[in-house]
């Protein structure tokens, strides 16, 4: 699910802001808010922030991005166990 930014002015924020915490906390909306125009803050679910987080520290990790990418070019080049055979093997 694609979610969008809607972005609003501090004092329409302020005036709706139960409504602005109830609709980021559920995941369905992410908002911008300004102030004055200007530098733009973010509100989300904290599951979402956590998520963000996350992925950030994957990007951070270099060791593990390079096993990422050996990964892909593994899965690209069908270089894998199928789940079919990896049963046979352990006799499941």
């Amino acid at each position: 699910m694609k979610i969008l930014s809607t972005s609003l002015s501090a004092s329409t924020a302020r005036d709706n802001f139960y409504d602005l915490l109830t609709n980021a906390s559920k995941g369905t909306k992410r908002y911008q808010i300004t102030r004055r125009g200007h530098e733009p803050v973010v509100m989300m679910s904290a599951d979402e922030f956590e998520m963000y987080q996350e992925t950030l520290a994957i990007q951070e990790d270099t060791e593990l991005m390079k096993d990422i990418a050996a990964g892909i070019k593994d899965i690209k080049a069908k270089n894998f166990t199928s789940h079919e055979d990896m049963k046979k093997q352990f006799g499941l």
